[in-house]
């Protein structure tokens, strides 16, 4: 079944993108082997990259949020 981001709260639409920013970074950094890699790690240090993590996830938030029905338009 498929969730969508109408009727949400904005906390609960948060905590969701945390979540799923989360999951890319360890699978980005932990999972992906270092061949499929393109090489961010080497030229960032871990804050920067949580900090590229951490916008992703307000990103996610923010497109969710902005998505609903009736907003914008």
């Amino acid at each position: 079944m498929q969730r969508h981001a109408w009727g949400r709260s904005p906390a609960g639409l948060a905590t969701e993108a945390a979540v799923t920013g989360a999951v890319a970074c360890v699978v980005d950094v932990r999972c992906t082997p270092e061949r499929l890699t393109p090489g961010f790690e080497h030229h960032l240090s871990r804050r920067s990259l949580g900090v590229v993590y951490a916008l992703f996830a307000v990103g996610l938030a923010a497109g969710a949020w902005a998505s609903r029905p009736g907003v914008g338009r």
